[in-house]
């Protein structure tokens, strides 16, 4: 894989320095000059750290001047080119996925609805937990069951928490796995000691970047308003 140097380069017009002052530069705790820190304050140990900074990424830094002329500092890092990465691999993975979602908001549940569907799954909804065990049930009957669940935390009557803890008590031929989905981040750590011994569907991040990619490319800003998709309703 190929690479390339990446040079910085800052230039002042101060006081300048002389050969020898230069050779002292990169040194902790010193100055071109005695004078320098009672002038200028500070001990020089900025550019000692940056030159150790420098070096464990394999650059190099450094300087050229002439007094009274100003200075020229710079910076070379090299950096390898990242390989791209196979999204529509990533994306063929989620086709044909069978997926509900459980949020007693219409426009949440239809907005999710509408990204589920751009990545290829098929996708149910249901307006409540109540809703959405019954059509878990139904589905694990039939021998087409869910293999994953979104599911809101915040709803009435029967939470998205209660929801999961009851599903891990149907008799089901295959339990789905879950994403517990919320709007409010700092209830987080509550969510995680109720739910934390059920099983929860597997995101990485190449996944998570793949989905936040697509979703992005797609419902771009320049984009026209699209009409949602909506599904099936038990």
């Amino acid at each position: 894989m190929g690479g390339f140097l990446l040079r910085l380069e800052v230039q002042d017009s101060g006081i300048g320095m002389t050969e020898a002052q230069l050779q002292r530069l990169f040194r902790a705790f010193e100055q071109a000059d005695e004078s320098t820190t009672r002038r200028f304050g500070g001990t020089g140990l900025g550019l000692a750290i940056s030159k150790r900074l420098t070096e464990l990424m394999g650059g190099q830094i450094g300087a050229t001047s002439q007094p009274e002329q100003g200075s020229v500092f710079w910076v070379e890092i090299p950096f390898a080119i990242a390989a791209p990465r196979p999204q529509q691999l990533q994306l063929a993975s989620f086709r044909g996925m069978r997926v509900l979602v459980i949020d007693d908001h219409e426009d949440a549940r239809d907005i999710l609805v509408s990204l589920l569907l751009e990545l290829g799954m098929r996708v149910d909804a249901a307006a409540s937990g109540e809703e959405g065990l019954v059509a878990v049930t139904h589905a694990d009957q039939a021998g087409d069951p869910y293999r994953l669940l979104m599911v809101d935390w915040k709803m009435p009557e029967v939470d998205g928490i209660d929801t999961v803890l009851r599903l891990k008590s149907l008799m089901l031929h295959e339990s789905p796995e879950f994403l517990m989905v919320t709007a409010y981040g700092d209830h987080f750590p509550q969510m995680k000691q109720h739910a934390l011994a059920s099983p929860k569907f597997s995101v990485n991040q190449s996944r998570h970047q793949c989905c936040m990619t697509h979703w992005s490319q797609h419902y771009s800003v320049t984009r026209r308003a699209m009409p949602l998709r909506c599904p099936r309703r038990w």
